[in-house]
């Protein structure tokens, strides 16, 4: 009998009440994503181990194209350049022959044409060229997932073509290392304590 990891038995299996425990407005608003009802990029920000891969896996079961990039792998600009592998992967296919890789019943549940999900986003060098790659993909149908624990390290651009969702509690933030807080948060707090 295989051992089943606790990540992997207590996941989330969809999105419904029971089994996805975040604010309503918010199940509900990645509900008509998954539907393919919505059809944007969203960036899932918070605090390690509070849901954003559960919840960027639960929208891949719906693409009929699904892409997983992990960020971390690709981090120089030559990746992101015209030609470059993350590029290519980003910009790749996404044709109709993926179609035939799944029955007629299963692709009555894929909802969404095609998914990528980019892991780690903020490890990248340059976001600068994302936001071309963002608008391309949106105009062919495209949803993008962006995931980071650091906010805070992600292009101005990047965040005004996403909506954003925030993960974990804002208490936190302060008890993170020094790099991994947002400018002036550990003074701000430091002073709102001592005043």
């Amino acid at each position: 009998m295989a051992d089943i990891s606790w990540l992997h038995r207590y996941a989330p299996k969809s999105f419904g009440e029971v089994q996805l425990v975040i604010p309503e407005e918010e199940r509900l608003q990645f509900l008509e994503i998954s539907e393919g009802r919505a059809k944007e990029n969203i960036i899932l920000a918070g605090t390690p181990g509070t849901g954003k891969s559960s919840i960027a896996h639960l929208l891949l079961k719906k693409a009929i194209n699904p892409l997983i990039i992990h960020c971390p792998q690709y981090k120089g600009d030559k990746h992101w350049q015209s030609g470059g592998i993350g590029y290519l992967q980003m910009m790749g296919s996404g044709d109709a022959i993926s179609e035939f890789y799944h029955s007629k019943a299963e692709l009555r549940k894929k909802t969404i044409r095609r998914l990528v999900l980019l892991e780690e986003f903020d490890e990248i060098n340059n976001q600068s060229v994302f936001k071309t790659l963002l608008d391309e993909n949106t105009a062919r149908d495209s949803v993008c997932v962006l995931t980071t624990n650091h906010f805070g390290e992600i292009d101005e651009a990047i965040k005004s073509r996403c909506a954003v969702y925030q993960f974990g509690r804002e208490s936190e933030l302060w008890m993170n290392y020094e790099d991994d807080k947002p400018s002036g948060c550990r003074e701000q707090i430091t002073s709102d304590l001592m005043g």
